[in-house]
């Protein structure tokens, strides 16, 4: 186990014992601290899901995009050298072609 992991899990089993100290020596009643605990993991929650819609944004309009650019050098290839295509290519006769589109 490298230094930085035993940092981690340190800092981690520190912030656990803190809390739990923090909660049993609080002067406030336990329905009080589980009802702050739950709108804290509400919270947590909505933030995260959120952030996820946001990065399923950013990866859709991506992807978007990048089909965008290929779409527009496709039409670019294909109206400048129909014959440019592979010999398999169902686009290379203009019959096969003619039929495709």
């Amino acid at each position: 186990m490298t230094n930085t992991w035993k940092v981690v899990i340190a800092v981690g089993a520190g912030a656990a014992v803190g809390i739990t100290l923090g909660l049993l020596f609080a002067p406030e009643k336990g329905t009080e601290i589980r009802k702050r605990i739950a709108e804290q993991g509400r919270k947590i929650v909505d933030d995260l899901k959120d952030k996820i819609e946001e990065k399923k944004k950013e990866k859709f309009e991506a992807r978007k995009n990048e089909w965008i650019e290929r779409q527009g050098s496709l039409y670019e290839c294909v109206s400048s050298d129909p014959k440019g295509w592979p010999s398999s290519s169902p686009l290379n006769s203009p019959m096969k072609a003619q039929a495709f589109f």
